[in-house]
């Protein structure tokens, strides 16, 4: 296999796991109960975890978050900026 073959499966597999938390869970293949779980263990809970549900959120819509994301005042009408900055950045750690 030449350089570039091991280049191109390498860059294969880390694409393919770069959404994966320590215990190899996609985040993009979580449940709704499972992101629930998530943001409690993020200390967001109380903040997102009645919104994210009545909105149906699994682990996709966290997944196709971006770091420069505006907050929706009509999606989270009670969530504060400082903790909208702390889910964007928890979820680019993840």
């Amino acid at each position: 296999m030449n350089v570039i073959n091991v280049l191109l499966v390498s860059w294969m597999c880390f694409a393919l796991t770069s959404d994966q938390d320590k215990h190899g869970t996609a985040l993009s293949a979580m449940s709704m109960d499972q992101v629930q779980q998530l943001l409690r263990g993020w200390n967001l809970g109380s903040a997102f975890g009645e919104e994210f549900r009545a909105l149906g959120f699994d682990g996709t819509a966290l997944a196709v978050m971006d770091a420069d994301e505006p907050l929706d005042r009509r999606l989270f009408p009670t969530v504060s900026q400082i903790n909208w900055k702390i889910l964007l950045r928890k979820v680019a750690q993840y």
